[in-house]
C-alpha cells in the first residue's frame, strides 16, 4: 500500500492486527518470487539498472531461504509492527529493509525519503499490492516522509520495533524528533552495520 497524501493514512491502519495474514512463510516466499518476476520485466522494459539489482537481491534472498527455511524463521518471530526509516542513499533501500522483515511476517510501515524517486518506487508498489492482494497489502504500507511528520510520530509511539539507517547525526535526529515505545530499536549507521538478535 502507498500513502501518497496525509489524507490517506489512518490510525485504522494500526489497528489490523499484529502479523502479516500471510501466516505461512512459504506463502510469503510466493508473494517474492511473484514479484521478482514483475520486476525483472519492468527493469529490463525501464532498463533501470537499480530496480534490476533488487530483483536480483530478491531471486538470491529467495534461494537463501528456502535452501533453509527450517532454520531461517524461530517460533519467537514475528515482531508486531514494525516501523523501518532506511536511508536515502540507495534508490531501492526502502524495499531492501521491508524485504527481512515481511519475511519474518511482520506488519511493515515504511518511510519512504525525500529524495526518493517516487514515480519508480510506486510502480514497485503497484506490483507489490498486486502480488499481496487487498488483505496484506494494508499490512505492508510504505509512505512518503514529506507528507507530514505526524505520521512518523505517530507510528513511532505505536510500533514494536523501529530500525533506522543513517549516519550518527541522522540517528540522533531521529531518535530526537520521534520518541518511540518500541520493544526493540536498530541503528545501522553504515553498510557495514549489522545485527545479532539472540
Amino acid at each position: 500500500m502507498f500513502i501518497n497524501k496525509k489524507e490517506e493514512f489512518s490510525n485504522d491502519l494500526l489497528t489490523k492486527g499484529r502479523f502479516s495474514s500471510l501466516s505461512k512463510l512459504e506463502d510469503r516466499i510466493s508473494c517474492l518470487e511473484k514479484l521478482s518476476f514483475k520486476l525483472k520485466n519492468l527493469s529490463l522494459e525501464t532498463k533501470n539498472k537499480e530496480l534490476f539489482a533488487f530483483f536480483y537481491f530478491l531471486e538470491e534472498s529467495i534461494t537463501l531461504v528456502r535452501s533453509d527455511s527450517e532454520n531461517f524463521i524461530y517460533p519467537s518471530l514475528p515482531r508486531g509492527i514494525v516501523l523501518n526509516i532506511p536511508s536515502s542513499n540507495i534508490p531501492m533501500m526502502p524495499f531492501y529493509t521491508w524485504v527481512p522483515s515481511f519475511l519474518c511476517g511482520n506488519i511493515n510501515f515504511v518511510r519512504l525519503s525525500r529524495k526518493s524517486d517516487i514515480q519508480l518506487v510506486s510502480k514497485v508498489i503497484f506490483h507489490l499490492d498486486a502480488v499481496l492482494g487487498d488483505l496484506e497489502s494494508e499490512k505492508q504500507v510504505f509512505y512518503r516522509g514529506d507528507l507530514d511528520d505526524e505520521i512518523t510520530s505517530e507510528l513511532s509511539l505505536n510500533c514494536d520495533v523501529r530500525m533506522i539507517w543513517g549516519d550518527n547525526n541522522t540517528i540522533k535526529k531521529i531518535k530526537y524528533d520521534y520518541p518511540t515505545s518500541a520493544v526493540l530499536e536498530l541503528s545501522y549507521k553504515n553498510r557495514f552495520s549489522a545485527s545479532l538478535i539472540d
